[in-house]
């Protein structure tokens, strides 16, 4: 005695993937998820890609902190801008012409 199934197996039947409008075999047919949510939408093997990874990251990651527990500010702008240890590229701050060039525009400014 043979056993009735409610659904024919699709053996021979050609079916439309519904994201690009292919003709393709029924059975090649996939169904997609988004965030592991069946979305009914069926694809072709060229169309189907897995539910990747990423979009399940709320579900794991539930804390990124970005503070310091015990911050320090910052002092000052000068401290903040001198270079340990000095001349570290053997640089000299201001090149001669530039700090001419300096000078010669205060002194335009004042006049």
């Amino acid at each position: 005695m043979s056993v009735s199934h409610k659904w024919a197996t699709g053996k021979y039947a050609n079916a439309i993937c519904d994201y690009c409008g292919v003709r393709t075999k029924y059975r090649e047919l996939r169904g997609t998820t988004i965030k592991g949510q069946a979305t009914g939408l069926l694809a072709c093997s060229t169309c189907w890609d897995p539910d990747h990874e990423q979009n399940f990251l709320p579900d794991y990651v539930t804390v990124d902190a970005q503070a310091l527990r015990n911050a320090r500010p910052d002092t000052g702008k000068a401290a903040s801008r001198k270079l340990y240890p000095n001349n570290n590229w053997l640089i000299p701050p201001f090149p001669p012409a530039a700090a001419r060039r300096l000078e010669f525009r205060d002194e335009e400014e004042s006049t």
